[in-house]
């Protein structure tokens, strides 16, 4: 139950965000999400990709999958060896909801043939995921940001899960409601992956972007942030994408 769709407007990370979410300094609560990267078939686009999904959403109410979101996410700012068009996250909202995949597999094969006309598929990875900060109210298109981070040697998870917290905690003092999530590598991931988990950061749109910007590069951000993470936790050049929200979760009530 996956397989992108077109980019997407950001009810999708402030959902996300409300299901898996954790008390600010209490244990994670963790949740499995799938990430896929695909790129478009020759003669394919963005609007054959958005048909097929409606028949998916069609599909996935007739048989009653409700707990699955998806999020279609297409590259803004990545290097250059990127190597694909778009990506697609899907997240459930707890463990039990992967057992849809099921019926997916059993009975989605007609859809997922019409997935594979249009696009081809070659990354498709898990994780567990835990929601460190949610988002506030989304203002337009929403910019996520990616980070491959590593612990450093003799530090721990919860030490760098803290950092992240007090870091998101800086932010909101700034002005700045972006949410914050991490992705522990699960399946899929390639055998020589050295980092340790994925640090997730939403923006609520593009003009929330330009304070970050300003916030980290004007105002004392990355001071703040490199004594937060020195000798604990180093990560790389984040990538920025343009996300839309393709299904939402069920709401209850």
């Amino acid at each position: 139950m996956k397989l992108l769709t077109a980019l997407l407007s950001a009810a999708c990370l402030l959902a996300l965000g409300s299901t898996n979410s954790v008390a600010q300094d209490g244990p994670l609560t963790w949740a499995p999400l799938e990430l896929i990267g695909c790129n478009f078939n020759d003669g394919a686009n963005m609007e054959d990709l958005n048909g097929v999904i409606d028949t998916w959403n069609g599909w996935m109410d007739e048989t009653g999958q409700n707990d699955y979101l998806g999020v279609v996410l297409t590259p803004h700012f990545t290097a250059a060896d990127f190597p694909f068009e778009v990506l697609w996250l899907g997240a459930w909202q707890d463990a039990a909801g992967m057992a849809g995949m099921q019926q997916w597999l059993t009975d989605g094969g007609e859809i997922l043939a019409d997935f594979g006309e249009v696009v081809t598929c070659a990354l498709h990875q898990g994780f567990a995921s835990a929601n460190i900060k949610q988002p506030g109210e989304p203002e337009g298109i929403v910019p996520v940001a990616f980070q491959n981070c590593t612990i450093a040697e003799n530090r721990s998870g919860p030490q760098a899960v803290a950092a992240i917290r007090e870091f998101s905690e800086y932010l909101t003092e700034q002005g700045h409601n972006g949410g914050h999530w991490i992705l522990r590598p699960a399946a899929g991931e390639s055998a020589d992956a050295s980092y340790n988990f994925k640090w997730v950061r939403s923006h609520s749109s593009w003009a929330a972007v330009a304070d970050y910007f300003d916030v980290m590069y004007n105002q004392g951000g990355f001071g703040e942030l490199g004594d937060l993470l020195d000798n604990l936790l180093s990560c790389d050049s984040p990538r920025l994408y343009n996300s839309r929200l393709a299904r939402d979760w069920a709401q209850e009530g």
